[in-house]
């Protein structure tokens, strides 16, 4: 089968491509004069047919104007924007003085018969406010890797981190929230030295840039930044990172392995060493510091083979001016085997870039050791009040105790010391017990779980040996942490009333009961647990767990942090979908209460829409399925298709649907995102699907591979062929990854197929009620001739259905490709996507910097991704992830305004403070009030509220939209 070539592109000139006017850095400027009065207040004139609203303002400010009901619910979004030279439609452009025409139609094209009750409402200047926070639980695990904790005499300190975020918070000893350390306080994120600083241009304000490729974290440390992807010098993001897979391993990356506290100073350890204050600053601190692990170099068959380890334990000597690191441990092995341990102990100076230096034991892999200053297997350190320093040895049965300059004191035998730590009042030795696995060491050799006592380094004499309320671990390495037996975490509270233990048990993983014998660690037994010593046992007083379940209701953790939002105008609720690539339940969140509630889905959708009428809109691998909300009954499409069976994944326990009435077929396929859906005002559906992969013959462009791997994937798709294959003209790119939008109307029947040809990855799309599509392009915005200095940002787009092409520059995934005498003689609109560097024809405007696009330099597997709000009056919220903000334009694409800032949980005050989680750390921090550190979610309620999903503070946000000033005036049948 031939592909459908447009012969007339063939001979395509320069001035063929329609110019587009290049973006300025003056367009992302705020447009709005912040002047929010009226000269002529509103007033109405009734006409035959309709009613004429107007007006005057003092400012050229953004007017918006709704038709209300008695109950002021919104039947018709009229209008809304910035007056100016670029006002949209139905606002004159270049005045103050407005005159706007109502049809007497409501949103769905209905005459309403009696205007009785019915109100004009004009409005001036959109004025966001922090409402509440929702779906926060401080004592949720925000990862799968094992929170880990260190006492202090203010309370207990945990580092919570992983899946490419990180959290340091400060709990009380009963287990109440206090504070948040990191991410730094919005007040402090300016003294932590050594931060990253860019201007932006949206503003010519710095913000404090997060450098790694997911631009999720200020850290450093650790696998969440395999290097830094920001280019200080040049002022810009190098998203290309030489470290094979980072990107991909990076989504779930964390900043510390190893993690202590001690007289205001943290210091978190893992590839290299990072520290700061507990008041959020640096005090004088540089935030990175010198590398803290271990390359591993290997040679196998002539090739070297490097494996970095990293510390599992850190101790802080009583000054905090000396770090001490242990438990260095890789994996090498597949499936049962054993891991391989340095048996040393390094050094590093707190207050230097010092090059970390050997304390005990031998940097030699295998050289181990049973004299003094020689280790089997040190698994953790400790220091005690007098700067002495304690090593559990493990394989060799003892703690070894050295003076601060690496004299030997003493060793004290003690069977299997997973863990060590001192009493800071009364100098006791505590020794946790359970089993390590390493190379010397039966992998199915059971070592009890215990708590051993001992007096004092002076006479360490056995007090009470106490069995450790923790469930064994697994052997296999598929269900194995890779702390090796570390994913078990402890510490000891030296200051409460009695003597306190804090477990942490890893995540929810199988463990060996027998010989082939397994249970499974609940969910419930995950997230710090507190007990007190009470004579011979630890009595059970907190688990986290409970008081998150109380909260936040869900205890799993979103995969890649990917909380789809999904709101319901007809009855204000709004619904979150977490999980990756689907989800086959929702939380249904009511913003007012703060209320969770789990619903379970039809079936697993790969994404969803919810429309005005509160029907729900469910993607599937193969078709679009219509269900009401309230009751999750179907809704059958007057021009769909019956169809035996839905669901997004097939054969990895997804769920699946049964018989379905009637499903808008669109074609699927394997790929984790399908790039968006939603719906217009008036019921019409967007959504994409993938374009055709086959190879093609750059001269005749036929297609060279039968198969069509969007509609069959080898059984696995029920959506089905095409009738046509893209249109291919010269520069437009087909890979796997390209989106092909199509445009639904609300009875099933298709109005437009292709409708931006030549768009590459999406990450969500809308439409409005005339049916204009916006649509988020993976690739980033070329602006003033430059690409956009964050190539991993996305370009919002919005286009007019079938008026707008994409020529692609490159050759690579070409069918046909653009001839350079055929090259506009402009600058690029594009950079990056599949499309790579491109031009765009015919769009109404573009706006660029936005979103989060992990797939964006094709440099691999980051399926972090984010999506933008429409609402109905046609007004964008987009996503400025890397600037803390989210971004209003109205439907001419000018800045309404910003929201939001940066800063951390505890920052900004909301109107209702009735929240489940009391928070005694919030404070002001003025204008929205709206904090955010790693926001790509959104949601919006027409004038009611902005939902974001912040991941970076883990953590929903309810933003009430209201107005700086407002004018409703009633209407009658009289007028």
């Amino acid at each position: 089968m031939k592909c459908v070539i447009a012969l007339a592109f063939l001979t395509l000139s320069i001035q063929s491509i329609a110019l587009f006017s290049q973006d300025k850095k003056e367009d992302y400027k705020i447009k709005r004069e912040n002047i929010f009065e009226f000269d002529k207040n509103p007033t109405i004139k009734k006409l035959e047919n309709s009613i004429e609203i107007n007006f005057s303002t003092k400012s050229l400010c953004d007017v918006t104007i709704a038709i209300e009901d008695s109950a002021g619910k919104i039947i018709r979004h009229l209008a809304s924007g910035v007056l100016g030279d670029n006002a949209p439609e139905p606002f004159q452009k270049n005045s103050k003085s407005q005159k706007v025409s109502w049809d007497l139609k409501d949103d769905f094209e209905r005459y309403i018969k009696n205007i009785n009750g019915i109100s004009v409402r004009v409005s001036l200047g959109l004025k966001p406010k922090l409402d509440r926070t929702l779906y926060w639980s401080p004592h949720k695990r925000v990862a799968r890797d094992t929170p880990i904790m260190s006492a202090s005499p203010e309370g207990m300190y945990i580092y919570d981190g992983g899946e490419g975020i990180d959290h340091v918070r400060l709990f009380g000893r009963k287990g109440q929230y206090l504070k948040t350390i990191y991410p730094f306080p919005a007040d402090k994120v300016k003294d932590v030295k050594g931060l990253f600083w860019h201007k932006f241009i949206q503003d010519n304000k710095d913000y404090p840039i997060k450098p790694n490729f997911r631009q999720s974290s200020l850290l450093t440390s650790g696998t969440n930044c395999f290097q830094i992807c920001y280019d200080e010098k040049a002022k810009v993001y190098k998203s290309t990172v030489p470290v094979p897979n980072a990107e991909h391993y990076g989504e779930f990356g964390e900043a510390a392995k190893a993690f202590a506290v001690i007289k205001g100073r943290i210091a978190l350890a893992y590839w290299s060493l990072n520290r700061f204050s507990t008041d959020g600053s640096s005090k004088g601190m540089t935030l990175s510091g010198p590398k803290t692990s271990v390359e591993i170099i290997k040679k196998k068959k002539k090739k070297k083979i490097v494996t970095p380890t990293s510390p599992q334990s850190v101790a802080l000597s009583p000054d905090g001016k000396f770090a001490y690191l242990t438990g260095f441990n890789w994996e090498t092995w597949h499936h049962g085997g054993r891991p391989d341990w340095l048996h040393v102990v390094l050094k590093v100076e707190m207050d230097s870039d010092k090059k970390a230096v050997v304390f005990a034991g031998n940097m030699k892999v295998g050289k181990k050791g049973k004299g003094e200053k020689e280790f089997h297997v040190p698994t953790s350190v400790a220091c005690d009040t007098k700067g002495r320093l304690y090593v559990s040895d493990y394989l060799n049965d003892r703690i070894q105790v050295f003076s601060s300059n690496g004299k030997f004191l003493k060793s004290i035998k003690s069977t299997k010391p997973a863990k060590v730590e001192i009493h800071q009042k009364t100098n006791e030795i505590y020794v946790f017990s359970w089993h390590i696995s390493a190379k010397g060491h039966m992998v199915i050799r059971k070592v009890p779980a215990k708590l051993k006592i001992y007096k004092s380094f002076e006479e360490p004499k056995l007090l009470n040996n106490i069995n450790l309320p923790i469930q064994q671990h697994t052997w296999v390495m598929s269900n194995l942490d890779k702390g090796m037996g570390t994913q078990f975490r402890v510490a000891l509270d030296s200051w409460s009333e009695k003597p306190t233990i804090w477990i942490d048990q890893g995540k929810p993983i199988d463990y060996m009961v027998g010989p082939g014998v397994k249970k499974k660690i609940s969910i419930m037994a995950i997230g710090p647990q507190i007990y007190e010593l009470n004579g011979k046992k630890l009595v059970k007083k907190i688990l986290f767990s409970e008081l998150a379940k109380k909260s936040v209701t869900n205890l799993k953790i979103a995969h890649k942090n990917r909380q789809r939002i999904y709101t319901d105008h007809k009855s204000g609720k709004i619904y979150l979908g977490e999980g990756h690539p689907s989800f086959s339940s929702l939380l249904e969140i009511n913003p007012t209460t703060g209320s969770i509630k789990k619903i379970e889905l039809p079936f697993d959708c790969e994404d969803m829409s919810i429309d005005a009428k509160g029907f729900a809109y469910l993607r599937g691998r193969g078709s679009v399925v219509r269900y009401e909300v309230k009751s999750w009954k179907e809704i059958p499409w007057d021009y769909g298709k019956e169809d035996n069976d839905e669901g997004y994944v097939n054969g990895r326990g997804g769920k699946r649907s049964g018989k379905i009435i009637s499903a808008v077929k669109v074609a699927g396929s394997p790929l984790h995102h399908y790039g968006g859906i939603g719906v217009g005002p008036s019921g019409n559906l967007v959504v994409t699907s993938h374009t055709y992969t086959g190879r093609f013959s750059s001269d005749t462009a036929e297609m060279t591979d039968k198969k069509n791997p969007m509609a069959t994937d080898e059984g696995n798709v029920r959506g089905e062929v095409p009738e046509k294959q893209p249109v291919i003209y010269p520069g437009r790119a087909l890979l796997a990854k390209g989106s092909v939008v199509h445009l639904i109307d609300k009875h099933g029947k298709l109005i437009k197929t292709d409708a931006l040809q030549g768009i590459g990855t999406t990450h969500g799309v809308q439409v409005d009620l005339k049916n204009n599509l916006y649509i988020m392009s993976a690739a980033s915005r070329v602006i003033n001739g430059k690409p956009y200095y964050n190539d991993l940002t996305g370009t919002l787009i919005k286009v007019k259905p079938g008026k707008a092409k994409i020529f692609s520059k490159n050759e690579k995934g070409v069918p046909v490709v653009l001839k350079k005498e055929a090259y506009p003689k402009r600058p690029l609109d594009l950079n990056g996507s599949h499309g790579g560097r491109s031009w765009v024809q015919d769009a109404e405007w573009m706006f660029g910097g936005v979103g989060y696009s992990g797939k964006n330099a094709g440099v691999g597997c980051n399926c972090w991704n984010n999506r933008f709000a429409l609402d109905y009056y046609a007004r964008s919220f987009v996503p400025e992830v890397d600037r803390y903000s989210v971004v209003v334009l109205d439907t001419n694409g000018n800045v309404i305004l910003r929201i939001g800032r940066y800063g951390n949980v505890d920052d900004g005050m909301p109107l209702q403070k009735n929240s489940t989680v009391k928070n005694p750390a919030l404070r002001s921090i003025g204008g929205d009030e709206v904090s955010l550190m790693h926001a790509a979610y959104l949601g919006v309620l027409t004038d009611r509220s902005l939902i974001i999903a912040d991941q970076g503070n883990a953590r929903l946000l309810s933003v009430k939209l209201g107005y700086h000033h407002e004018v409703k005036i009633p209407l009658s049948k009289d007028q």
